[in-house]
């Protein structure tokens, strides 16, 4: 009677051909995956970027009601920055916040002046408004302030 063969070292393994396929096809799965992710990730810094500029509007709503005093966010969108103080503080001494935004976004408003700015009054309305921000690849998000509540929401426009 025979006895079954034991594999000897040189069956075990895989050979250099084989070894360059699986390498090969990573590097094509790699190189399609890349962009894919780089995108998600602008899109999601975007999206991140827009709540934090609502999270801002929210916040001087709550300090406009909190302290029994109008609050102003003004949007400087040449100097990449807005700004959250209380109403009247020409000199800007008494700036409460100073929040620069991503140079990956542009903000535009509802107006042509180039600089914007929405008040939050004690009762909690608001002089009310809309800031538009560009996105990476043609991305836009609408930030609204409605004038009666000072109510504050996000949406994203277009594709």
């Amino acid at each position: 009677m025979s006895r079954p063969r034991l594999p000897t070292a040189a069956g075990l393994g895989y050979t250099l051909i084989e070894v360059v396929i699986v390498l090969a096809v990573l590097a094509v799965a790699t190189a399609v995956a890349v962009p894919a992710v780089g995108s998600a990730l602008e899109g999601l810094r975007a999206r991140a970027e827009v709540a934090g500029l609502a999270a801002l509007l929210r916040s001087a709503r709550e300090q406009a009601v909190e302290r029994q005093s109008t609050y102003e966010v003004v949007f400087e969108p040449a100097a990449q920055l807005v700004r959250l103080a209380p109403a009247g503080e020409a000199s800007g001494r008494q700036v409460a916040m100073i929040r620069r935004f991503s140079p990956l976004l542009r903000l535009s408003g509802d107006g042509s002046s180039t600089t914007m700015r929405i008040a939050f009054l004690p009762q909690g309305a608001s002089t009310g408004g809309q800031v538009l921000v560009d996105g990476p690849r043609g991305r836009r998000y609408r930030i609204m302030v409605d004038a009666l509540t000072g109510r504050v929401a996000t949406q994203q426009v277009g594709s």
